[in-house]
């Protein structure tokens, strides 16, 4: 009788697990929603980026349950910032690691290179490696402007759109728009 109680008791945690993980992140007509989202941000640039992750991170941390910063092993969450120097080759400088290597161990589904890199140097990013997240390049940050962009980005996110949606709503692609306001990225979704 034990036993039986036993398995009844161990299928009804399993089943609330499944439950849990199902409706934390669920596919919808809109997007990809992720409930109670987590920000991560890395810094493999060093010190003198410390100010501008601050700066990014205090503009988005009302989207966010949580935030995790580090400058050596990759935080655990959905949505990273990266901050890191592509050389011409496509690797990330300072690190050993391939940025498709430190991008899995995040989780991140959402990954915003955060630092100037030129265009061709992201072109060079092994193709394949990056294709099952969204990868936000950044080409100039602009100033304030990019965190500003990311503000209204993830708040039109909150509010129900999905990524590219709120992109567009922000920054209607079209060639003759002029985005001055704006940072100069780029946007691939997955």
């Amino acid at each position: 009788m034990e036993t039986a109680l036993t398995y009844v008791v161990l299928a009804l945690v399993l089943l609330a697990f499944v439950v849990a993980i199902i409706f934390r992140t669920r596919p919808t007509p809109t997007g990809t929603v992720i409930r109670d989202p987590v920000l991560g941000a890395l810094n493999l640039q060093g010190s003198w980026v410390e100010d501008t992750i601050e700066e990014d991170v205090e503009a988005l941390r009302p989207y966010f349950t949580a935030v995790r910063t580090s400058s050596d092993v990759p935080p655990c969450c959905d949505v990273l910032l990266l901050y890191c120097a592509i050389n011409s080759s496509g690797e990330l400088q300072n690190t050993p690691k391939p940025a498709y290597e430190i991008i899995r161990d995040t989780g991140a589904s959402i990954v915003i290179m955060a630092t100037n890199n030129p265009a061709e140097n992201y072109s060079a990013i092994p193709k394949g490696s990056l294709e099952s997240i969204t990868l936000v390049m950044t080409i100039d940050r602009r100033g304030q402007h990019f965190a500003s962009f990311l503000a209204r980005l993830f708040a039109e996110m909150h509010g129900g759109l999905s990524l590219g949606l709120a992109w567009v709503k922000i920054a209607p692609q079209n060639p003759r728009a002029v985005h001055e306001d704006l940072p100069s990225v780029m946007c691939m979704l997955s």
